[in-house]
């Protein structure tokens, strides 16, 4: 399962990559984007199959500071934007799937569903930088191959 779960987020990775490269939207990341990479990168997973996936948060993710948003599923933290807390003296890898105890992902503060999840980066996103906000929503999914749907019933 490792295997795989690395596959998909190494290819959501290299897309949002590509984004960055192609589409001025994209121009900042990975910094400030692991909540909304990993609602991309859960909904890309729940396209191809996978279910039961958690959000979990840590505030601070490290001893610099900075708020971060990851993965969760079957034992697994499944991280596409740790690289941006890279700093002279620690680096994290871009893509980071694992289930072995890790300091980075053994302690976290909360745990949301895609429902809340939305709720707090799309939605506050959408009122902020409206026009900005779904076409970067909407190149994303497209670049992805899914359906973009955002239910917040």
């Amino acid at each position: 399962m490792k295997d795989q779960l690395y596959n998909h987020a190494l290819f959501v990775r290299s897309t949002l990559e590509l984004c960055k490269k192609n589409n001025p939207q994209f121009s900042d990341f990975p910094y400030g984007y692991c909540s909304k990479a990993s609602l991309w990168l859960y909904d890309y997973l729940y396209f191809n199959g996978f279910r039961n996936m958690e959000f979990r948060m840590r505030m601070p993710f490290t001893q610099r500071g900075g708020n971060h948003v990851w993965l969760f599923l079957n034992g697994y933290n499944i991280d596409i934007t740790s690289d941006q807390f890279n700093s002279e003296n620690l680096t994290y890898t871009s893509v980071y799937v694992d289930n072995k105890p890790d300091p980075l992902y053994s302690e976290y503060d909360e745990i949301v569903d895609r429902h809340d999840r939305v709720g707090l980066d799309f939605i506050g996103g959408l009122i902020a930088y409206p026009e900005k906000h779904t076409d970067q929503w909407d190149y994303i999914y497209e670049q992805l191959g899914i359906e973009f749907k955002i239910d917040l019933e």
